[in-house]
């Protein structure tokens, strides 16, 4: 909980100097849409022991091709220095994870006792990026620009669909995760371009799941992001 709150408060402050009138009266921004594919966490260990073996043998065998996120953010320019470029945004993202896992009722307020297994969870979250970026290469039609990406994720509305017709959800503001994302990007007249590949992912503990009771975990399955944006 400690961490949450401090990494929010760094946020909010950052974010209210990087979106001072005058920094939006002198700077330019840019609105992004994309789409992010990683491998599933399918990490299943945990359940041994604590369910029976119909549910150990499903995670086992239960292998979705990939874990989605969806997103459009606006991104503003708040510093520019030689070659070195500094934005700061905000957006929606859209998570989505089809592993099959036990659900934790009791997180969505629901304490019957019959298990039930997620068939897809959407998580819908508050998306502030913090990206650096250092031009490599630049003509007057095109910029090639090398770039850092610190990507903070808060939970607010979470859904698991148990079948097609039957859900659980809840309203709850937490933060979900933080990501580090290395990349390039090529700017064209008013368009840009990036391809970006995960570096550093750490998750919080989500009980919306059954989960390995960590904290904090540095898993990372590899994830790749590509996005496209209007200048302007």
């Amino acid at each position: 909980m400690k961490i949450k709150i401090v990494v929010f408060i760094i946020l909010a402050i950052f974010f209210n100097q990087a979106y001072s009138q005058d920094l939006l009266k002198s700077k330019s921004s840019e609105l992004s849409i994309g789409i992010g594919l990683s491998n599933a966490d399918r990490r299943y260990d945990f359940l041994i022991g604590r369910y029976g073996s119909l549910i150990t043998d499903w995670a086992k065998e239960d292998n979705p091709w990939f874990e989605y996120d969806f997103f459009v953010n606006y991104n503003k320019k708040i510093m520019e220095k030689g070659k070195l470029i500094f934005f700061g945004g905000i957006g929606y993202s859209l998570n989505v994870n089809l592993f099959k896992l036990p659900l934790n009722l009791a997180y969505f307020g629901d304490f019957t006792e019959v298990l039930w297994t997620n068939q897809s969870y959407y998580k819908h979250n508050l998306n502030l990026p913090i990206e650096l970026g250092y031009v490599v290469k630049e003509s007057e039609s095109k910029s090639i620009i090398g770039i850092f990406l610190i990507n903070s994720n808060f939970s607010f509305f979470k859904k698991s669909f148990i079948t097609q017709n039957f859900s659980r959800s809840t309203y709850k503001f937490d933060l979900s995760e933080v990501e580090l994302y290395g990349g390039l990007k090529l700017e064209k007249e008013k368009y840009s371009y990036a391809l970006q590949v995960r570096l550093v992912n750490m998750a919080l503990r989500d009980d919306a799941l059954v989960n390995n009771l960590k904290e904090i975990d540095f898993y990372n399955p590899i994830k790749l992001r590509m996005a496209v944006s209007r200048r302007f």
